[in-house]
């Protein structure tokens, strides 16, 4: 988070979206929760990571079993769908933005 953004504090050091698909990379279970960090009043971060490019391999690879039913690709195919739900619960949130940084993988 930018430091001359008035009222946004920094993000602290902590768990990131990577902690949450963290299990279903290592092959351990299904996602972890992750704490929402306040930034202001009303404002909630999930803060991402660059470990999440370890899992768009797994996401690219389980799409096609997904389609085909498998119950553990569907898990990996909407593990950040259920991560914002967990997160907008949490929080009581009425709009969720996501925001997606430029790459060319999956």
């Amino acid at each position: 988070v930018p430091a001359g953004l008035p009222g946004v504090g920094r993000v602290r050091s902590g768990q990131t979206i990577a902690d949450a698909v963290r299990p279903i990379l290592e092959g351990t279970g299904d996602i972890a929760a992750v704490e929402p960090v306040r930034l202001q009043p009303d404002l909630w971060l999930l803060p991402g990571s660059l470990d999440l490019s370890r899992f768009e391999d797994k996401l690219s690879n389980e799409w096609s079993r997904a389609y085909a039913g498998d119950i553990a690709a569907i898990r990996t195919s909407t593990a950040f769908h259920r991560i914002m739900e967990q997160a907008a619960r949490a929080v009581d949130a009425d709009v969720v933005l996501i925001d997606v940084g430029p790459n060319l993988g999956a």
